[in-house]
């Protein structure tokens, strides 16, 4: 929160499992296309590994991953999605949620 107030930029979580197949796809899919990079940079990224991080998750209530979470610089959530979504639909959620 504090990143994303002094670079006045939005934050996007990224809640993941290492044995998850679409957070993997996700991995290797969405988050590598130069235009989900470009678009991306415009926040404040953090992956959380569910196992890692189960307290987080439950207060996020997260219940089905990869789940990404879209917040405003103050932390309020402003949208989500949960499970596989491809670099087209990814663009169109980050350009949403940008400023």
């Amino acid at each position: 929160l504090e990143a994303a107030r002094t670079q006045h930029k939005p934050i996007l979580i990224d809640f993941f499992a290492t044995w998850c197949g679409p957070c993997r796809l996700l991995d290797e899919e969405t988050w590598p296309q130069a235009e989900v990079v470009a678009a991306a940079s415009n926040y404040v990224a953090v992956r959380l590994d569910v196992d890692a991080n189960q307290q987080v998750a439950a207060q996020f209530g997260v219940t089905g991953i990869p789940t990404v979470v879209f917040l405003d610089a103050s932390g309020k959530e402003k949208d989500r999605s949960v499970g596989f979504v491809d670099a087209a639909a990814m663009l169109e959620l980050l350009s949403k949620h940008k400023s």
